[in-house]
């Protein structure tokens, strides 16, 4: 009788260890997922840190490649930690806003300089004019990215281009890197300038394909406020 209910007191505890050793089974693999995921989004974070920091490098690579340039609104600013590179930047009433780019590369509002109006066409032209000699050199690559097509994309960006329906500027970029192509000078530069086209078009279509979203919105709130019933007091 006693060795029998040994044996049942026995079996009874390697049942409850046996069932514990299963819930530590389960929480150690819910653990483990959950370690998983945190690792996928760590790495995640981390490809986007490093693809950031590599446009970044390409930025400034590309800005260390252009000439100083003065202005005549700017002679008057030097800042000491500053290169005297300006972009200028279309404001919403089509004025020009000065910018600066500094050696980090970094855009900053140049709140001292101010353009007037009638020297906002020359300064634009001025800007274009830099723009177009500084992709004619080859600017290489950086992590494999053709830094061209990025500095063309965000001097268009920054200009604020896209909202307008035609602009001299693009279709001079355009009109250079067609003749670059079609020059075929060298297999080498062939391949420089047809992996900027491709590349700039991808971002160009990203771009476009975003801001056709949002007028497409906008058209659609117009037509719902145009279409909804209107109630008349009298």
């Amino acid at each position: 009788g006693a060795e029998m209910q040994a044996t049942i007191d026995a079996k009874k505890a390697l049942a409850k260890a046996e069932l514990r050793n299963e819930k530590l089974a389960r929480l150690l693999g819910v653990q483990e997922i959950k370690n998983k995921t945190l690792q996928d989004s760590v790495k995640r974070m981390e490809e986007k840190a490093s693809d950031l920091e590599a446009e970044n490098r390409m930025l400034r690579q590309a800005v260390a490649s252009i000439p100083s340039v003065k202005s005549p609104s700017s002679e008057n600013h030097r800042a000491h930690d500053l290169q005297a590179t300006p972009l200028n930047e279309k404001t919403t009433n089509g004025a020009i806003k000065p910018m600066i780019v500094d050696r980090n590369g970094d855009i900053h509002d140049d709140d001292n300089a101010e353009l007037p109006a009638s020297n906002d066409a020359e300064a634009e032209k001025q800007q274009q004019e830099l723009l177009i000699k500084c992709i004619s050199e080859d600017l290489g690559f950086s992590t494999g990215r053709p830094i061209a097509a990025y500095l063309i994309y965000r001097c268009l960006v920054h200009w604020r281009s896209f909202e307008e329906d035609r602009t001299t500027v693009f279709d001079r970029i355009i009109q250079k890197i067609s003749a670059a192509i079609e020059a075929r000078d060298s297999n080498e530069k062939l391949a420089y300038w047809l992996s900027n086209s491709c590349t700039l078009l991808l971002l160009l279509q990203r771009t476009l394909k975003t801001s056709g979203s949002a007028a497409s919105a906008r058209q659609r709130r117009r037509t719902s406020s145009l279409n909804s019933p209107k109630v008349i007091m009298s």
